[in-house]
Parts: structure tokens; C-alpha cells; sequence
């Protein structure tokens, strides 16, 4: 006869919770009431089995007053576009609507899909109110979430690791949108930031590398997407635009990999590298941004190459505070308000670019710093350029460049000293 065993193993568990207003409950295990719904669905939770399962809600409205805290190995999923979670009218009280646990110890494996959140903030007068806080949680996937109307954050991640936001859509939030900190690396893709009081993505003190695609980040109150301290960050086919300062910002970061972004239509500039070394910044389209098209200070080592940048308020192109070693190549940089490119920094190599239609009074390139190889570029004043070239700068090599009608006022104005022109260039 076959034995028993002497231990079953817990299997994971599905509950199902209807609303109040849901229209077919009776396939649910628990209801919750028109207010308080969180106390239902953490009691749902709490009732999982010792190694988690799933939490399914179904259509309608979950009012809540309280957070819905979750545990380890947990997935919860409503109905797309059908569930919805939201604060009653006049709630101004401190507020997360999801969080996990207390806050103050770590959880693994967690994972929220397919509903809104709607913090109802146009009938709220105060309180601090996040769409989701999540601390230490080794394991996090948000996919297909609506976070809107939020008083403050729409998603927060602190600490952590493996957290992947996909799909998730973060409207009129008057805080940061999509937050992740202090944590290792991340993963937000195909995600929507508009409308914030804020940055649209911010990332901050990555330990390890973050992927960041194919996400729109529009008419957010600060930068579209924002990088701080965090190496080896890849930015790839995500859109910025109509931001109003960045499009995306870089401080304090090594290795990162900027790339086919779309950046338009920022207020302040495009592309802001700050205090950021060894980086790719590659096969951008960097267009009609108020202010400079990529700006590089005190970013040392640098590679910016096929870049298109067009009709930028500013410079097209500024190397500027000591961003010296870089290589900025094969860039094409028409109608820009100031410099086509801007360089003050040494040792810079400033080759095979495509320059035309600078502002009055600017030059296609300008350069006023020393020991810079500047060959194969292609000037064009296109009727609006003061000068093809105009070194202020020392010991630079300027050789091969094609400057015919490059300017205005001069092809090529040498104001530097100990210029090597080799075999001279075309004026």
C-alpha cells in the first residue's frame, strides 16, 4: 500500500474579491464594501498560504482608507481597464494605496497587474498620498498599471532588486511619477510618464545596470527622465518631449548608453550630461528644444557620435567645464540658435561632423580650448553663420575640413596659437 506522508507541502492559493459594484460576484470568495475595501483584500492576503498565490479582482470600484499591504510570493491582478482603486472625496490623510508589509522589512516576489489607480486628487485638499511604496523587495514586476490623479508619487521603489515596470502608465501625478532608488538595478519599460509636478522617471543610486526603453515621457513638470548616480544605465528608444526643463538629465554617472532617443520640444535642453563619464551618447534626434541640443560639462571621456540635432534654441553641441578626452564625430547639426558645436574643453576629438544654418553672430564650430584634432568636418553658414571655424584656442589641430561659404563674416578665423593646418582646408 502506498504511504502517507507525514507533511503535506502548502500549495499557493487564489482568492477572488468582488466589489461593491461588480456585476457578477458570485463566483467571488470574498465582497468587499463600498468603503474600506482594503480591509477585505488584506484579509484575503493574510489568508494566502505560507508560500503566497493569487488575488484576483474583479470589475468595479475598490474605495479604500487604508493601504492594501502585501507579502511575500504574491500576485494580484484585477480586470484591465476594469478595476479600479481609489480614495473617497475630502480623504486628506497620509496615504499609500499599495505598499508592502509595514514598510520596514523586506519581502520577495511580488507582482501587480491589469488595474487602475486613481487617487481622486482633484477632491483632496491635503495629506500625502502615493499610488505605491514599495521597500526591499527582491522580486517586483508592475505590468499593464494606470496610476493617475496621485496628490503625490505614483510609484516608489526603494532598495531592492530584479524590479521590473512594464506598461505602466502614470498620468497627472503632482510628485515623480516612477521613482526607483537606493536599489540595484531595474528595468522600466514601454511606460507612460505625463503630466507630473515633477521628472517623468527618475532613477537614483543604482547599484548595478538599468535598462530604461521604449518609454514617452511628456509635459512633466521638471525632466523627462532623470539619471542620478547610477552606472551603467542604457536609455534606448524611450521619447521625451515638451518636458519643462530636460528632455533626459545624466549627474554623477559612469557607463551609461544614450541612444535612438527622440528628445523634442524641452524647455531648458535636450540631452544634460553633468559630472558623467565614459558614456555613449549615439543616434539621438536632439530637435527644436529651447535650449542646448546636448550639453556635456565636466563630463570627461565622453563618445557623442550620429547624433541629429536640429533647430535647437542654443548650441547645437556644447563640451564645456573640463569634458576633456572626448570624441564628438559624425554628428549632423543644422539651425541651431548658437554654435553648431561649442567646445572649451582639451584633448578633444572633433571629427567628421555636418554643420549648417548656426545662429547670426555664432560660428558652425567654435572652439576656445587647446590640444583639440578638429579634421572632416562640413561647414555651411546657409545665409545665418558668422564663421565656418573660429579657434580661440592653443596647439590645435584643424586640417581637412570643408569650410566653403562656411560663414558669413570668414570661412576659417584663427585667433589661436600654435595651429597645425597640415594640408589646410577648403574656404
Amino acid at each position: 500500500m502506498p504511504t502517507i506522508p507525514s507533511t503535506i507541502k502548502p500549495v499557493a492559493t487564489t482568492f477572488v474579491i468582488a466589489a461593491y459594484n461588480s456585476i457578477n460576484s458570485t463566483r467571488a470568495d470574498f465582497k468587499a464594501s463600498n468603503n474600506n475595501a482594503q480591509d477585505i483584500i488584506n484579509q484575503a492576503i493574510n489568508q494566502l498560504s505560507s508560500i503566497g498565490g493569487e488575488i484576483k479582482l474583479l470589475e468595479g470600484t475598490y474605495t479604500i482608507s487604508g493601504p492594501i499591504k502585501l507579502k511575500d510570493n504574491i500576485k494580484l491582478s484585477g480586470i484591465p481597464r476594469s478595476t479600479i482603486i481609489t480614495i473617497p472625496d475630502n480623504f486628506n490623510t497620509d496615504i499609500n494605496a499599495f505598499q508592502n508589509g509595514e514598510l520596514t522589512s523586506a519581502n520577495s516576489n511580488i507582482n501587480i497587474r491589469d488595474l487602475i489607480i486613481d487617487m481622486n486628487s482633484a477632491n483632496q485638499s491635503g495629506g500625502t498620498m502615493n499610488g505605491m511604496m514599495m521597500f526591499n523587495v527582491d522580486g517586483l514586476d508592475l505590468i499593464d498599471v494606470v496610476i493617475r490623479n496621485i496628490l503625490n508619487t505614483g510609484v516608489e521603489v526603494e532598495g531592492g532588486d530584479n524590479i521590473t515596470l512594464d506598461r505602466v502608465r502614470t498620468i497627472n501625478n503632482n510628485g515623480r511619477t516612477i521613482y526607483i532608488h537606493d536599489s540595484d538595478g531595474c528595468t522600466v519599460r514601454n511606460c507612460f510618464a505625463t503630466e507630473s509636478g515633477s521628472h517623468g522617471i527618475f532613477i537614483e543610486n543604482l547599484t548595478a545596470p538599468s535598462f530604461i526603453s521604449d518609454n514617452a515621457c511628456i509635459l512633466n513638470s521638471i525632466s523627462g527622465i532623470t539619471v542620478i548616480n547610477s552606472d551603467s544605465v542604457r536609455l534606448t528608444n524611450n521619447i521625451c518631449r515638451n518636458n519643462d526643463i530636460d528632455g533626459i538629465y545624466i549627474q554623477d554617472t559612469e557607463g551609461h548608453f544614450i541612444s535612438n532617443n527622440t528628445i523634442i520640444d524641452n524647455l531648458t535642453n535636450g540631452i544634460e550630461l553633468q559630472s558623467s563619464e565614459n558614456g555613449i551618447v549615439t543616434n539621438n534626434l536632439v530637435s527644436t528644444n529651447s535650449g542646448i541640443g546636448i550639453l556635456a560639462n565636466a563630463s570627461p571621456l565622453n563618445t557623442i557620435t550620429a547624433n541629429r540635432l536640429d533647430s535647437n534654441g542654443s548650441h547645437g553641441i556644447q563640451n564645456t567645464g573640463a569634458s576633456i578626452g572626448s570624441t564628438i564625430d559624425n554628428n549632423k547639426v543644422t539651425a541651431s540658435g548658437g554654435h553648431g558645436i561649442d567646445n572649451s574643453s582639451t584633448n578633444i576629438i572633433l571629427a567628421s561632423n555636418s554643420i549648417g544654418g548656426s545662429g547670426s553672430g555664432f560660428a558652425n564650430i567654435n572652439n576656445s580650448s587647446g590640444s583639440c584634432n578638429i579634421q572632416n568636418n562640413l561647414c555651411r553658414s546657409l545665409g545665418t553663420t558668422d564663421y565656418g571655424i573660429l579657434n580661440s584656442g592653443s596647439n590645435n589641430i584643424i586640417a581637412h575640413n570643408d569650410l566653403l561659404s562656411g560663414g558669413t563674416v570668414a570661412d576659417f578665423s584663427d585667433n589661436g596659437t600654435g595651429t597645425v593646418l597640415f594640408g589646410g582646408n577648403r574656404t
